[in-house]
């Protein structure tokens, strides 16, 4: 019996046909969830997605007409143009900011074509400046980049401010520190293009995301059932960065973030909502080599 996928109404999933017999398969693939009420699974829409479902169903899936249209253009204007810069050590004089180096300036074309994307250039080489001066080109070309949210070790929390301020003068970034009273204050602050948080502070600013059966802590006011939940330990109540639409994220030292049952990385996917400029940064892709 053949697996049958589409985009849903919206766009933003991969419904997912299959017999009860895929049960586990679906299950295995990033992101998958359940929908008892329509008997069907679900995964975001996004290229990895799709490889995933290539690579588990094989010759047994068959694409529909839209997510065949969306894979098509995806491939087209986004992940070959990437592929092929990723190559790239350096971009030419004379293409890209003249204040770069030339690898700086290949790896802000790489980002601002790339869009989602994974920057493991060694440390030292700039990974900083490359983030925001691609951040700015995606605005040049007319990209809704703002409100961002940076999120780096502790710190590197006031060194994201003074790159900001080298490397784009002009745009408002809140560092985000000190007691919960502060903190709230400076969420209030008007007309902040940059918010920039500790990796630590993740889990105090921002509700968890669901991952596979890991069950998520509820008060009685989010229809749990143990009194013991207070608000302060509920993981579902939204928080002061879900209250934000961030239209771009960067996580710097990403690797702290490389266990996706980890309460932290939740955090990230939580307070990263639906933001289509997603960047990585780590100069320690892999640890031990």
């Amino acid at each position: 019996m053949p697996v049958n996928v589409e985009l849903d109404e919206t766009g933003e999933h991969i419904i997912i046909g299959a017999d009860w017999r895929f049960k586990e398969l679906c299950k295995s693939i990033p992101g998958a969830t359940y929908d008892a009420k329509t008997q069907l699974w679900r995964v975001p829409t996004s290229w990895s997605s799709c490889l995933a479902l290539r690579s588990t169903f094989r010759d047994d899936l068959v694409l529909g007409e839209n997510i065949t249209a969306w894979a098509t253009n995806e491939r087209s204007t986004r992940i070959d143009p990437s592929n092929i810069l990723r190559e790239l050590e350096q971009l030419p004089e004379g293409e890209g900011d003249d204040d770069l180096f030339p690898h700086q300036r290949a790896g802000v074309k790489f980002l601002s074509t790339a869009k989602r994307a994974l920057l493991a250039d060694e440390p030292g080489l700039g990974k900083t400046a490359q983030a925001i001066r691609a951040i700015k080109k995606l605005q040049d070309d007319g990209e809704d980049v703002f409100p961002a949210l940076i999120v780096c070790p502790n710190t590197l929390k006031k060194n994201w401010k003074r790159e900001f301020e080298k490397w784009w003068p002009g745009v408002k970034v809140q560092v985000i520190s000190g007691t919960a009273v502060q903190r709230r204050k400076q969420f209030e602050e008007e007309n902040v293009d940059v918010y920039v948080v500790n990796w630590e502070s993740l889990r105090s600013l921002s509700r968890l995301a669901p991952y596979g059966a890991v069950a998520l802590a509820r008060c009685p006011e989010c229809k749990g059932h143990d009194a013991r939940v207070t608000t302060g330990r509920c993981e579902v109540h939204e928080r002061e960065l879900n209250q934000i639409d961030f239209k771009a994220v960067v996580a710097d030292e990403i690797h702290r973030s490389k266990d996706p049952k980890s309460k932290q990385t939740r955090a990230l996917w939580a307070a990263s909502g639906d933001a289509k400029i997603r960047f990585a940064l780590t100069g320690t892709p892999i640890a031990n080599n």
